[in-house]
């Protein structure tokens, strides 16, 4: 009788452990990171993609334009216009067009608008995490990151800034981060340049943190550039240039052709237009002579193939197509020939106090530097053994790293 009781009380003790063969296993909810990025220019969607792509395996990403789904009612340009336009969508109107003194003067308002409006921010970020619940907050966005800082503080919510621009004073107005462990800003190299556009008063050195630049996988990987020259066309017997202005295309793109359509070099362009189509027609009128032909593209996810067959790259001074071209080892000729961007000065100084290629002031310059760079193979070698101390290895584990500390 005991022993059969013994059994009795053991068979229940072990089925109460045992799960059914039908019974699923809870997985554990994943943590939540929301991701503040912009439409304005393609430099913040660029690092935003990297960086979810990067974290979500292990994280529930959420994608978050903070003009548009927090403060959309806050927006004066949207509010004057009634509804019909709103302030990113004016930004790139004046990108498009290289007004680039407007494009300051807007940044100079945003300044303002955001330190005016600073309270009613803040109410739109309260109601945004009390809804979302995030267990983390990315921001690759300028300008509006003090209220997200007060909010996140506030609700003891980990942040991360990762600027798309180098010069990261736009990223960190008016925030003090002396007092909240759960701030990091990362800058993408350990650079004078960079450090001193920071005060460290406000953000210490130890919530500074230097992961790379959050560039997509493309760029991390091995290409095979005679496949890729096959399948664009690409002659063989040319030196291939790379003219690329950013997403949204730009007027400097033809005033580059037609420069170099002058040259005596034997030249394949490879002219990148973006979303500006009406290029192709302005294109098609420059007469080129039989030493320079062009492949034009449109908007494509295949920058990092075009620039692995590239010798040398034209681009604007954005912080994205400088950086990928260091990580590529293309020398680059920076485009300055219009007033600068105040945040993107100083990717020009960056060129020029590391020698990464040249600054083009004026297009009579053009040609010129053409001719210094692809006739002198020592010079492209010695600009290429310079990117690579500055080449991105392992920004997908830095930023994992960081994450998991700052998260749990």
């Amino acid at each position: 009788m005991k022993f059969s009781l013994n059994i009795y009380f053991f068979s229940l003790l072990f089925s109460s452990l045992t799960i059914n063969a039908d019974q699923k296993i809870p997985t554990p909810q994943k943590k939540k990171i929301a991701i503040f990025t912009s439409k304005g220019g393609g430099a913040h969607k660029s690092a935003s993609q990297a960086i979810t792509y990067y974290l979500k395996n292990d994280y529930e990403i959420l994608i978050v334009n903070p003009f548009e789904d927090i403060f959309e009612s806050l927006d004066p340009i949207n509010r004057l216009s009634f509804n019909t336009v709103k302030g990113e969508d004016l930004y790139n109107f004046f990108l498009k067009n290289r007004w680039n003194r407007m494009i300051n003067l807007l940044g100079d308002f945003g300044e303002y608008y955001t330190r005016t409006h600073q309270r009613r921010m803040i109410k739109c970020l309260q109601k945004y995490i009390q809804n979302n619940k995030p267990d983390m907050i990315i921001s690759v966005v300028p300008y509006t990151n003090s209220a997200t800082f007060t909010v996140a503080k506030e609700y003891k919510v980990p942040f991360l800034i990762v600027p798309a621009d180098m010069d990261a004073r736009t990223y960190i107005l008016d925030i003090n981060a002396n007092d909240y462990e759960k701030f990091a800003l990362s800058l993408p190299f350990d650079d004078s340049l960079l450090l001193e556009k920071i005060d460290e008063d406000l953000i210490p050195e130890e919530r500074i943190k230097f992961l790379g630049f959050p560039l997509r996988s493309t760029f991390l990987e091995k290409k095979d550039k005679q496949k890729i020259k096959k399948e664009f066309s690409i002659p063989k017997d040319k030196k291939v240039i790379m003219i690329l202005m950013g997403a949204t295309g730009s007027s400097a793109v033809y005033s580059y052709v037609k420069k170099i359509s002058k040259s005596k070099l034997n030249l394949h362009l490879i002219v990148c237009i973006g979303r500006e189509e009406s290029l192709i027609e302005q294109l098609k009128k420059i007469k080129l002579p039989k030493n320079i032909t062009t492949s034009v593209i449109g908007f494509t996810d295949k920058a990092a193939d075009l620039m692995a067959i590239s010798d040398l790259l034209i681009t604007k001074s954005g912080p994205t197509s400088l950086c990928e071209a260091i990580q590529m080892n293309l020398p680059v000729l920076i485009d300055n020939t219009s007033i600068s961007l105040k945040w993107e000065k100083i990717s020009s100084e960056f060129v020029r106090k590391h020698d990464l290629g040249k600054v083009i002031t004026n297009f009579n310059q053009v040609n010129k530097f053409l001719e210094k760079l692809l006739k002198n193979e020592d010079e492209i070698k010695l600009i290429k053994d310079r990117m690579n101390n500055f080449k991105t290895k392992n920004f997908k584990t830095k930023l994992k790293t960081l994450v998991k500390e700052m998260i749990n």
